[in-house]
């Protein structure tokens, strides 16, 4: 490689499930030429011992964590610590900046603020951009498509000019979804050339397909992620609700797994039909086997980890246009509109009244996984390296 990379991610690298363990996968696929490689991230929780990492700002971002959780849903926790990681890290840029003066630096820059993007832009950096989320203009649309599920008080248009200034700067946008490059394409005018399209993995499971039994009385309905209103649960809620009524016969439970925010336990303790609530499990291998189907009923996202998770151990899934979804419509799940409730009303019916086709779409989702591991997202996120 002639060039050094250098990873900037206000996460933890390492850990499951969240930006950091991406950098940690791209860095694990290329350690043999790991000289060639820095990641600056807020904490490390792998073995790797060459990680720069801004411990401070990892406690702050607890403290904006628990504020937006059980106080102030609004509070803009994210991009308060944003602010504060790029502030932390600009003596390592610079030092790393004149220590390599000679080569060619390239950044893979996760979620950002503006002033640094033109920052380390002017230092000669060149920006890979990381879009794991649709960004910000995506939400005031669904916010005004889906007023009775789905508030966005933060998101502004001033925002989102800004967010189209970053992508402008970088050499290349790396999205995780086919849905995230077309709404960035079609919404911030970002040449279509400049869209790199990378989906995430799952770590592959040696294990026969999750298969419901004939006999189950229960069909066991599962949701693994943050429990807030982007996630679409109040409304998936409301169409359950339907459901018990309309259907009696039909015997379901909808098990939750994830940090819950206040907003959303009304919701959750006014539901008129079986709700179970597992709080945050570290180790998601234990989740999936415990139900029969994944839904993931989210308004915004960019690719979202669950299915892929799921999906890996034979669960079908019922999920929204904008999850980012990798799935196939019919094939192993259905896919609706964020907001359609017809239509999750009619795809919930299907398999909840039909044990064999969540036999036969969960055995299509195994197959499918073959086609996401981690392996491979690294893999092309190390041939866009190269070029």
């Amino acid at each position: 490689m002639k060039s050094i990379i250098i990873h900037i991610t206000c996460s933890d690298f390492g850990k499951r499930s969240t930006i950091g363990y991406r950098s940690y996968k791209i860095y694990e696929n290329l350690l043999c030429e790991k000289d060639n490689i820095f990641v600056i991230a807020r904490r490390n929780k792998s073995q790797s011992k060459k990680i720069i990492t801004t411990y401070p700002v990892f406690l702050l971002s607890r403290i904006f964590n628990l504020i937006s959780t059980y106080f102030i849903s609004s509070f803009p926790a994210r991009n308060l610590e944003i602010l504060l990681f790029n502030f932390y890290i600009i003596p390592y840029i610079i030092y790393l900046r004149f220590k390599f003066r000679t080569t060619k630096r390239i950044i893979h820059l996760w979620d950002t603020s503006i002033w640094f993007t033109k920052f380390i832009k002017k230092l000669g950096f060149e920006i890979l951009l990381d879009i794991s989320m649709t960004p910000c203009f995506a939400s005031i649309i669904e916010a005004t498509k889906n007023p009775k599920y789905y508030q966005d008080k933060v998101s502004t248009l001033n925002q989102v000019k800004k967010e189209k200034k970053i992508m402008k700067m970088a050499k290349r946008c790396i999205c995780p979804s086919v849905f995230t490059g077309e709404f960035i394409k079609n919404n911030y005018g970002i040449d279509k050339s400049k869209i790199i399209v990378i989906p995430f993995g799952a770590d592959p499971i040696i294990s026969k397909n999750k298969h419901i039994r004939d006999d189950a009385k229960v069909i066991k309905l599962g949701y693994v992620g943050l429990i807030n209103k982007r996630k679409g649960i109040r409304w998936l809620i409301d169409v359950l609700n339907l459901i018990q009524k309309d259907n009696t016969k039909i015997k379901f439970e909808l098990n939750l797994y994830g940090r819950i925010f206040k907003d959303e336990l009304y919701f959750i303790n006014n539901a008129k039909f079986k709700i179970k609530t597992h709080g945050f499990i570290r180790n998601n291998k234990n989740i999936f086997p415990k139900f029969d189907i994944l839904v993931h009923p989210s308004f915004i996202e960019g690719s979202a980890k669950s299915i892929y998770e799921a999906i890996s151990f034979g669960l079908p899934v019922i999920c929204t246009k904008q999850s980012g979804s990798i799935c196939k419509h019919s094939y192993n799940g259905f896919i609706v509109d964020a907001g359609d409730s017809k239509k999750l009303y009619i795809y919930l019916i299907k398999l909840l009244s039909n044990k064999s086709l969540i036999k036969k779409m969960g055995k299509k989702s195994k197959i499918l996984s073959e086609n996401f591991t981690w392996e491979i997202y690294a893999s092309k996120v190390h041939q866009l390296y190269l070029k």
